[in-house]
């Protein structure tokens, strides 16, 4: 997995963040393992693997941050979803809310 970090960024700001952040979403997916039985099945996760943290300066640019990134990630879903007409919706998963 790798992993992007951006210091104080203001990602709300600025529109030339989004085709960064859908280019990190099309990275190719994950895989779970999973052990039963014996036996190890893998399974596609259908998230990318680059993990993204953005730091802000106050509580508000980071609640807009996290606006811009969720608008982002949920229109590659839907792109996603539609070029391969299936579910696989899911592109992006938030594990920190902002504070």
């Amino acid at each position: 997995a790798d992993i992007a970090i951006a210091f104080n960024a203001g990602i709300w700001g600025y529109d030339s963040w989004k085709p960064t952040i859908a280019d990190m979403c099309q990275s190719p997916p994950g895989s779970v393992d999973v052990k039963s039985n014996g036996e190890t099945a893998s399974y596609n996760t259908g998230i990318g693997r680059t993990l993204f943290v953005i730091t802000a300066y106050t509580v508000e640019e980071c609640e807009d941050d996290a606006e811009v990134v969720l608008e982002v990630t949920e229109k590659v879903a839907a792109e996603r979803s539609l070029s391969n007409g299936n579910n696989l919706g899911t592109v992006a998963r938030q594990l920190w809310a902002p504070e």
